[in-house]
């Protein structure tokens, strides 16, 4: 694509300076070719006609703004742009799936994106049992290529989500029952830091570095490749089980939940989904989705309990290969790649809570007014409540002090999802919201609250998100890796 850079801090708004004004051979005032990106980079500015879709997000509330957008093609077009936005004061975010919906991004206006979509390479060696991925990679385009190689890696439940920074905040998944949580199963990673440097980390190369990169990793720099652990199939096909209910069968889910306590079976995953579907459902309802490694017959049978209690209005079962699950789950919400991909430019605002154990009237009381808060607003019609009950079977084996992950104590993710149309939604919405997460943080065991990081809203404490523990060796990692600060706008670990 020729297209130029055109006097690129005139873009951004930032007043140029002269231009003999050089920092370590980068002038800021520059046109594409003079930057010495490579022939098959792409920039994009705001009269390109790909702006819309090159920037746009999963959400628009509290979004990041761009002045340029630039697609590098090698990592040593990161590195430069990298060095250009450092040595130019110019504000910048790496970008793949664009899902992280924390309002700190929206701090950051009128910069850099860096989209790193042509790095999506995927490869995997079958005899190492390593998948190797760019830093572009979304999940769904990793679930085929180990599949085929009869292999298996817990990934997230959004198929158009990027693989490297759910990773980078610890990456919770269906499988973690049986591979822990992402990160667990990362060996290294490849990545420009803050000075422009390619650097390496693992277990063996510059291991603080890597500890924090598994649970923090969005603080350090931009990952252009990764390394993965895999493993055979447990099983080539997953049992899907999704059953709707109405509202009134909300004490009996959260019962049948707590009855694992944080003995979950290892092979399965539950999800519940409060929303409103008029087509599917006539109205509100509330799914159970659940995700067996194993037959059909072993699947129902822990589900039993829950079925004896109650009457579903609806139900899919199916028997799905591994990689298809994702496209299968919640009444095939997500259909395929295209459907999972099309749901982006919508005002939502995200919050999350990690819990120890349920408090049934909480949900009961929660369940019934989030239901009438959104039939009776058809503006609030996108709102959706999710709540991921995933098994630590494995998560918990794994020490605590292997990773700035903190918090693999939590047994259930809470997701409090509000999209609206209707500007006049928005402060209303955002009390509602507030004030029950506060209730369910209160009333779900952890004291003080926990909350994964990838999950946070944006307006928490840090120890909320990172932990007291693990916040004072993250920050002289900070100091060490990236003293100014440059990768700051997700959930930036020098904030209180």
């Amino acid at each position: 694509m020729q297209t130029y850079l055109l006097v690129l801090l005139a873009c951004l708004g930032i007043p140029a300076p002269g231009r003999s004004a050089a920092f370590g051979g980068i002038v800021c005032n520059v046109t594409l070719n003079n930057l010495g990106l490579s022939p098959e980079s792409q920039i994009f500015t705001p009269d390109s006609p790909e702006w819309t879709n090159e920037t746009i997000r999963w959400t628009e509330y509290a979004a990041p703004t761009y002045s340029v957008a630039v697609r590098p093609a090698t990592e040593s077009d990161v590195q430069t742009l990298v060095d250009f936005a450092t040595h130019c004061n110019i504000p910048l975010l790496a970008s793949s799936g664009q899902h992280g919906f924390t309002t700190t991004l929206g701090e950051l206006q009128n910069g850099l994106e860096i989209d790193m979509s042509l790095f999506r390479n995927v490869s995997v060696d079958a005899d190492r049992n390593t998948l190797t991925i760019g830093g572009g990679v979304r999940f769904l385009d990793v679930l085929d290529t180990v599949f085929e190689a009869g292999k298996e890696i817990s990934t997230g439940s959004g198929a158009c989500v990027g693989m490297i920074s759910p990773t980078l905040g610890g990456g919770v998944g269906r499988f973690s029952g049986i591979h822990g949580i992402i990160s667990d199963q990362l060996l290294s990673v490849r990545l420009v830091t803050a000075n422009g440097s390619i650097v390496i980390a693992s277990d063996h190369e510059n291991i603080d570095l890597f500890w924090g990169m598994r649970g923090a990793g969005g603080n350090f720099g931009i990952v252009v490749e990764a390394v993965y652990q895999v493993t055979d199939l447990v099983s080539e096909t997953v049992t899907n089980l999704d059953y709707a209910f109405a509202q009134n069968a909300t004490g009996e889910i959260i019962d049948y939940l707590s009855s694992f306590g944080d003995n979950t079976p290892a092979k399965l995953s539950l999800i519940v989904k409060a929303f409103y579907d008029e087509v599917l459902f006539g109205g509100y309802a509330i799914i159970v989705s659940g995700a067996y490694q194993g037959p059909r017959s072993e699947a129902e049978a822990l589900l039993e309990p829950l079925l004896r209690k109650a009457t579903p209005l609806k139900q899919n079962i199916t028997v799905v290969p591994e990689n298809k699950l994702v496209y299968s789950a919640m009444f095939g919400s997500q259909g395929n790649p295209d459907t999972a991909c099309a749901d982006k430019g919508v005002k939502r605002s995200i919050f999350g809570a990690g819990i120890k154990k349920y408090d049934k009237d909480t949900y009961v009381r929660y369940i019934e007014e989030f239901g009438d808060l959104i039939t009776a607003n058809a503006s609030l019609r996108g709102s959706l409540f999710l709540l991921e009950h995933f098994s630590v079977a494995k998560v918990q084996e794994i020490p605590d002090e292997t990773s700035a992950y903190p918090y693999r104590d939590i047994i259930a993710h809470l997701l409090f999802h509000y999209a609206w149309t209707d500007p006049v939604s928005e402060e209303p919405i955002d009390v509602f919201s507030k004030n029950w997460r506060a209730e369910f943080q209160s009333t779900g065991g952890f004291n003080p609250p926990q909350t994964y990081v990838n999950y946070g809203h944006g307006d928490e404490n840090n120890e909320v998100l990172y932990s007291k523990r693990k916040l004072p060796r993250l920050r002289q990692l900070k100091n060490e890796w990236d003293p100014n600060h440059i990768f700051r706008f997700h959930h930036d670990i020098t904030t209180v």
